[in-house]
């Protein structure tokens, strides 16, 4: 990762894991559980993606939102 790349893991405040990315380019929110992608806005720009205030964020409980990250 560049010098003003970030990686920080942090709880969403209801016990679910997630890894939040911060580039020069853009910036992410990710779920350890499952893997999903809750968030994802470009610098300077408007959130491309998010998921619904009403989601919830459980542990063991799917977040009904998000792109699903599928891996081989």
């Amino acid at each position: 990762m560049g010098c003003c790349t970030r990686l920080h893991f942090a709880d969403s405040g209801c016990g679910l894991s997630v890894a939040q990315i911060t580039t020069p380019q853009a910036s992410a929110r990710v779920a350890l559980q499952g893997a999903q992608v809750l968030a994802w806005q470009p610098a300077g720009q408007s959130p491309v993606l998010w998921v619904s205030k009403a989601a919830v964020h459980e542990p063991g409980t799917p977040v009904r939102g998000g792109v699903p990250v599928c891996w081989p």
